[in-house]
C-alpha cells in the first residue's frame, strides 16, 4: 500500500499471487472484511485498504492501542470475490469431479502457513473446499442411521454445539439450528463420527470464491497458534504479510485445422512444432495428430493435439512460438501459419474429468 497513514501502522497484509498474469498480481480476487471482521475491527480502532489482489490492515501506534487487550476467539476473516467469471477456468485446483450437491468455496486460514504462505503444500493439494451452510439447514444422510448425539466442532476441534436425543431415533434428514454460532469452519458429528466439514455462513454470492481466516493472535489465541502470532499474548506487535498464491492451470493445446472451402488438403504433410524458451533453456513442445479427417460445415478438417499440458496465461510468454506447417504432397510448396494462443474461455473437460482441454480453431 502506498497511501499514508497518519499514526497508524501496518499490521498484516494479505497478498493474492497468480501466475496467470503477467505481472503475478491475483488482480481478478478481492479482499473484503466479512461482517463479523468489519465489527471486530471497528471494535480495535483498525483501518483497511485494498486494492485487487491485495488487503492490508493498520492499528493505531499509540500508547492506549487496544491491541493490548485482543482477546478475540474469532479470527479476523475475509472473503475472496471473484471478478472474473473465467478465473476457475485458468487456475490450478483440485475441480469436482461431478456436480457439487452443495454450493462450496475455497477456505485458507494461518494456522500452518509456512513463511507466511497460506497453502503452502501446493496450489493443488494445499487448497480446502468446504460447503457452504446456513446457520438453519437440513441434510440429508445417505441412509437411515439411528441418531443418539449431534455434535458441532470448531476449526480448532473444540466442541461449540451438542445436543443428545433422548430416546435415540432413526433419522434420514439431519436439521440445525446453529444460530448461536459464528461464521467460520466448523465439524457436524453423528453419534462421535464426522459427518461433515463445512463453512458456516448466511452470506451467500454469486461471487464469493473463497475465505482467508486469519488468527491473529492475542491472550485467546496464542496458545493455538504454535507458529506465533501477529498480536502477542503481551500485546505486542509483529507485522506479517500473507500469501495466497495461485497457479495457471494447464490444459492440453487441441486444434482443429480447417480446410478453406473447395479444398482437400492431405493433412497427412501438416505438422504442428513448438517450441517454449524459458530462463535461457529452450523445451519443444510435441503435437500428435489424429488419424480420423472429419468434416465442419461440409469442411474437412484434421485435430492435433499437445502431448502435454500447457498453462493458460493472460500474456504467453515471448518464448513460447507454436506454428502450423503445411504443403502439398510433393513438399513442392511449404508454409507456415503462426497459431492462436489458449484462452480461458476455450475450455472443454474430457467426460471423464480427467483431462481438460483449450479447443481453437484454424482456417486455412
Amino acid at each position: 500500500m502506498s497511501a499514508k497513514l497518519p499514526g497508524y501502522v501496518r499490521l498484516f497484509s494479505i497478498n493474492c499471487r497468480h501466475s496467470y498474469f503477467a505481472d503475478g498480481i491475483g488482480r481478478s480476487l478481492e479482499l473484503r472484511p466479512s461482517a463479523q471482521c468489519s465489527i471486530l475491527l471497528k471494535r480495535y480502532r483498525m483501518l483497511v485498504q485494498s486494492l485487487p489482489g491485495n488487503v492490508a490492515v493498520y492499528y493505531r501506534n499509540v500508547r492506549d492501542a487496544p491491541l493490548a487487550n485482543f482477546d478475540e476467539t474469532e479470527p479476523l476473516t475475509f472473503t475472496l470475490q471473484s471478478q472474473d467469471s473465467y478465473l476457475t477456468n485458468y487456475t490450478a485446483a483440485d475441480q469436482p469431479q461431478a456436480a457439487e450437491v452443495l454450493p462450496s468455496i475455497w477456505y485458507f486460514d494461518n494456522r500452518a502457513d509456512q513463511q507466511g504462505l497460506l497453502n503452502p503444500d501446493g496450489m493443488v493439494s494445499g487448497m480446502i473446499r468446504l460447503p457452504l451452510m446456513s446457520r438453519r439447514f437440513s441434510l440429508p444422510l445417505e441412509r437411515d442411521v439411528t441418531v443418539e448425539t449431534v455434535q458441532i466442532r470448531d476449526n480448532f476441534q473444540q466442541e461449540v454445539w451438542a445436543a443428545k436425543l433422548q430416546p435415540a431415533q432413526s433419522l434420514r434428514i439431519i436439521q440445525l439450528d446453529l444460530s448461536q454460532l459464528s461464521d467460520g469452519r466448523h465439524t457436524l458429528l453423528i453419534n462421535g463420527r464426522r459427518q461433515l466439514d463445512f463453512y458456516l455462513s448466511d452470506t451467500v454470492t454469486t461471487r464469493q470464491w473463497g475465505v482467508v481466516a486469519l488468527y491473529v493472535g492475542g491472550s485467546a489465541q496464542a496458545s493455538m497458534l504454535p507458529q506465533g502470532c501477529v498480536i502477542g499474548a503481551d500485546g505486542r506487535v509483529t507485522p506479517r504479510d500473507y500469501v495466497l498464491k495461485l497457479e495457471s492451470r494447464k490444459t492440453i493445446w487441441r486444434y482443429t485445422v480447417i480446410a478453406a472451402q473447395g479444398q482437400a488438403p492431405d493433412y497427412r504433410q501438416f505438422a504442428i512444432s513448438g517450441r517454449f524458451n524459458e530462463q535461457n533453456e529452450t523445451s519443444h513442445i510435441a503435437f500428435s495428430a489424429q488419424p480420423e479427417i472429419f468434416e465442419i460445415n461440409g469442411r474437412p478438417a484434421a485435430r492435433f493435439a499437445s502431448l502435454q499440458t500447457l498453462p493458460l496465461s493472460e500474456r504467453p510468454a515471448q518464448g513460447l512460438n507454436l506454428s502450423l506447417h503445411t504443403g502439398d504432397q510433393d513438399m513442392s510448396r511449404t508454409s507456415n501459419v503462426q497459431l492462436p494462443y489458449a484462452q480461458a474461455s476455450q475450455l472443454t473437460v474430457h467426460e471423464s474429468a480427467a483431462v481438460s482441454y483449450s479447443d481453437m480453431y484454424v482456417y486455412l
